[in-house]
Formats: C-alpha cells, sequence, structure tokens
C-alpha cells in the first residue's frame, strides 16, 4: 500500500502541473512587465537593406550621398569630391530645394567659365573662386534651403559626385502662459519638433501643428487639480539645445529671464517669428528653362509607392531618364530611350524600386514593398521636343509606432514608443513625467516616457501614443501589476475556469483510482 500511495502523489503532482501550470502561463504571457530588450526593439523597427555592391562592366561614376544638419542663420559650407583641381574638366552644382524648380551652377576649365541656371538666391554661391575651391556656400542659411545639393566633378580618369540631403534645424522659441480653466500652456515652435515635459509633472495633453515650411508648434497644456503646488517649470528638449520657463501659480507671470510676460504672442505672431520666407524667385534667363519642380510625399513603410513623371505626352518622348539619390547610396539611374525602344540602368541593384509598367507606355517608377531604406531624392527627366521637363520627390518613409508599457524601477512606468517620425507619448493621469528619445541610424526614432505618481491614488493608468500613421493607447493596472492589453478579464476568468473544472474531474478519477486499489488490497 505504501508503493500504491506514492505512485499516486506522483500522478497528482503530474496532473497539477499539466494543468494549472500552463494556465497561468497562457494569462501572464502579455501581464510580463518585463519588455524585449532595446536591442531586439531596434531590430524590431529596422529594416535592414542588402549590401548592394554589385557593379556593372562599365567603370560607373564614383557617387555618394550623406545627409548634414545645419542651424538656421549660420553658414554652411558643402564640398566637392576630392579630386584634383589640375585634372577637372567641368564642375557642375545641382540643388534641389522644395517647390523650387532646379538650381544648375557650372563651371569649365578650359575657357575658365562659370555659367547658371535658375539660381536666384543670392545667399547660395561659390565658397571662393570654383578655379581654387569649387565648394557651394549657404550663408545666411534658412529654413527654405532644406533639400538636395549634389556636385558632379568630370576629369579625364572618370566622373565623380556627392549628394547632401540638407536639414536646416531651427532652434525653438519658447513661451510659457496661461490657459482656460486653470491650465498652463508650454509652446515651443522649431523644427525639428521639440520635446516638452513638465515639472511636477500633472495632467498634461500634448499636441502639434506642422506650419508650411517644415517648423512644428508643439502645444502642452497641463494642469494640477487638488494638488498644492506653487511653482511649475517648463522644460523644452531639442537638437539645438535646451531651454526651461518657470511660473509661480500665485503670481502669474513668467520667470524666464528676457521673457517675463505672462502674455504670449498670438499663434500668426509665432508662426512668423519662425517662418523664414524666401523672396519670389521668378525670373527667367533668355533662353527657356527646363520645366522643373520639387515636391514632399511621406509613404507607410511596407506598402506600395508609385511616383509619376511630368505630364508629357509620350509620342514627343525622346529620353526617359530616372535619377534616385537614396542617403549612403551611389545614385541609381534607369533610363528608357524611345528612337530604338530600349533601357538602362546604372547602380541600380534594389529590386523593389522598378519600372511601373513598360516605359514606352508608363514611365512612372514603381517602389514595392517601400522600406525604410527607401527614404531619399527621385527625380524623373524628360527630354522632349518641344523642351525638357523635370519633376523631384523628396520621400519620407513612416514606420508606425512599436508601442510597449512596463515596470521600471523606484515604482516607475516606462511607455517606449519606437517609429518614425517621433511619436508624441502622453500619461492619464498626469503624473511626474520625463521623456527622452534616441536616434536611430535609420532615421527611426526610440522615444521614452518614463513616469510615476508619487503620494497619489492611482489604480490605473494610460499611456497614449499619438503619431501620423495612427494612434495606440496601452493600459496598466497598478495593483495587480499586470498590463491589460487585448487580453479582458472576462476572458481570463474563463480560462481558469475551465482549467479549474478540469482539474476537479481529474482529481475525482484519482480519488476513485486510489480508493479502488485500497478495497483491492484489502481483498
Amino acid at each position: 500500500m505504501p508503493r500504491t500511495w506514492r505512485t499516486s502523489k506522483l500522478w497528482l503532482l503530474l496532473i497539477l502541473t499539466v494543468f494549472l501550470v500552463p494556465g497561468y502561463v497562457r494569462a501572464g504571457v502579455r501581464s510580463s512587465g518585463t519588455p524585449r530588450n532595446l536591442t531586439q526593439l531596434q531590430m524590431a523597427t529596422t529594416n535592414r537593406s542588402s549590401v548592394e555592391g554589385k557593379q556593372s562592366r562599365l567603370t560607373p561614376p564614383v557617387e555618394a550621398n550623406t545627409s548634414q544638419s545645419v542651424p538656421v542663420a549660420t553658414k554652411a559650407v558643402l564640398t566637392c569630391p576630392p579630386v584634383g583641381l589640375t585634372n577637372v574638366l567641368i564642375i557642375r552644382w545641382e540643388i534641389n530645394l522644395r517647390d523650387k524648380p532646379s538650381c544648375i551652377r557650372a563651371y569649365r576649365r578650359d575657357n575658365n567659365e562659370t555659367s547658371e541656371r535658375n539660381c536666384t538666391d543670392e545667399r547660395i554661391s561659390w565658397e571662393s573662386r570654383p578655379d581654387q575651391n569649387p565648394a557651394l556656400q549657404i550663408d545666411p542659411v534658412a529654413i527654405t534651403h532644406d533639400g538636395y545639393y549634389r556636385c558632379e566633378v568630370a576629369a579625364p580618369d572618370g566622373n565623380f559626385g556627392l549628394g547632401y540631403h540638407l536639414q536646416v534645424l531651427v532652434p525653438p522659441e519658447v513661451t510659457l502662459f496661461r490657459g482656460s480653466n486653470g491650465t498652463l500652456v508650454c509652446r515651443a515652435a522649431g523644427k525639428p519638433a521639440a520635446r516638452i515635459s513638465w515639472t511636477p509633472g500633472g495632467d498634461c495633453h500634448t499636441a502639434e501643428q506642422q506650419l508650411g515650411n517644415g517648423t512644428v508648434t508643439v502645444l502642452s497644456t497641463c494642469h494640477w487639480e487638488d494638488r498644492q503646488v506653487s511653482n511649475v517649470s517648463c522644460s523644452v528638449s531639442h537638437v539645438t539645445g535646451n531651454k526651461t520657463l518657470s511660473l509661480e501659480l500665485n503670481r502669474g507671470y513668467v520667470r524666464a529671464g528676457v521673457r517675463s510676460s505672462g502674455t504670449p504672442r498670438n499663434l500668426t505672431q509665432l508662426q512668423m517669428a519662425t517662418t523664414n520666407r524666401s523672396s519670389v524667385e521668378g525670373k527667367q534667363s533668355r533662353l527657356t528653362p527646363p520645366v522643373e519642380a520639387n515636391t514632399s510625399q511621406s509613404v507607410p513603410v511596407a506598402t506600395k509607392a508609385v511616383l509619376t513623371c511630368p505630364p508629357v505626352g509620350l509620342t514627343n518622348v525622346l529620353i526617359i531618364r530616372w535619377e534616385i539619390n537614396l542617403r549612403d547610396k551611389p545614385s541609381c539611374i534607369r533610363a528608357y530611350r524611345r528612337e530604338n525602344n530600349e533601357t538602362s540602368e546604372r547602380n541600380c541593384t534594389d529590386e523593389r524600386i522598378s519600372w511601373e509598367s513598360r516605359p514606352d507606355q508608363n514611365p512612372a517608377l514603381r517602389i514595392d514593398p517601400v522600406a525604410i531604406t527607401h527614404d531619399g531624392y527621385y527625380r524623373c527627366e524628360v527630354a522632349a521636343a518641344d523642351g525638357n521637363f523635370g519633376l523631384g520627390y523628396h520621400l519620407q518613409v513612416l514606420v508606425p509606432p512599436e508601442v510597449t508599457l512596463f515596470r521600471g524601477s523606484n515604482g516607475t512606468l516606462v511607455c517606449r514608443a519606437a517609429g518614425k517620425p517621433a511619436a508624441r507619448i502622453s500619461w492619464t493621469p498626469g503624473g511626474d513625467c520625463h521623456t527622452a528619445e534616441q536616434q536611430l541610424g535609420n532615421g527611426t526614432v526610440t522615444v521614452l516616457s518614463t513616469c510615476h505618481w508619487e503620494d497619489r491614488q492611482v489604480s490605473n493608468v494610460s499611456c497614449s501614443v499619438s503619431h501620423v500613421t495612427g494612434n495606440k493607447t496601452l493600459s496598466l493596472e497598478l495593483n495587480p501589476g499586470v498590463i491589460t492589453l487585448e487580453f479582458p478579464a472576462s476572458r481570463l476568468l474563463i480560462i481558469l475556469y475551465v482549467k479549474f473544472s478540469l482539474f476537479l474531474v481529474i482529481l475525482v478519477i484519482v480519488g476513485f483510482i486510489y480508493f479502488q486499489r485500497i478495497n483491492d488490497c484489502r481483498a
């Protein structure tokens, strides 16, 4: 009988392990407070393209593209490829600004002459004499100088190209003032968008307004209901530097050094202060220039994008040429020649970028699927019997944020959102929160918002993430300590009820077998 009793206990332990433990594991899969580590998060938000190192049989021009950020109202100098000037035949700068025709500046060494076309911005010029230094100078840099700049050098030993994706940075103009219903409002207008945090934290909501010139006005509205707060600070974080404004609630004025008035300028005045308007550049040279335009386009990742050429009748087309400039990649050239109905390409190894159909029927370019590495400048040039036409696209790839909510140290909660562009995080109810961001090499941004609710009776909090691709909200119950993400309590109770019922059935069967063996032994 002792052996039978030990065998029954082993059977009972095995049943408990098989039926109860998996139930709790399933119920806790989505309730763990430990997220994936940052490396895994970066891998999830990073779309890596394969190495494109194939070369055509003919030696291609040495070309490269890079990104450069320059503060507004400073001087920027863009250099050409490092080619000895004694070997130079022609130097050519092509400047593609948003919503402007392409500007061409060229230098010919054999007759020591310079020429230009569609170049009316006097702030963009040669750094010095092009026969001594062919660098391009922008002085002072304005917000309208965002765009793609490319230097091409023709020499006896080959052609060389170097492109710049230039981003102009605008330090935020910050104001702090009283809103309605006892709220305080902190406003920051700059480029790129600034980050706003409060000390102490309150019930806060953040919104932003995209201005036509690329600057972003961020508005953070906060209130401290039923809390004894006498002084608050609004901290603004930006790539150009940080600023902090303070306000005494019982006095009602802003303590911010130069800015001491509690009444800000209205939004129209603020937009005018952060907008650098360039003069209308409508002058034309005596020769009829090509009809050219540049535009901006945003496309979600993993979708299909189609970029069209200028609307020119295909019967009049002689040559169609697509130039694709991606960051840190050599320029890709796809061309179609109508007279012999032939296509050609150079440095084009990405199979996701191709003609939409036959170029003699539709010369549009297709990207399918769009990857995060497809950020860049795309330009279609059409040579026709009645002139040349160009249309450029500054393509921005959007990545929906991947959001996680978990417990941090010292009783804090952390909400993490990784996407492109950077997402906005807000909490309900508001607490003592701090936000930081990490720029990844592929253009995505990981935003971390850490919050705690000291000396406050809070049982449930929500992390709301705002993004141009859509919004998400995660909730967490502070007392049970589990995250309620797509796993309602009713479903959890049903699973536990079913498991418990199965356990009772198995327990009855084991008991019946046990007592049956007892009776057999006595007999």
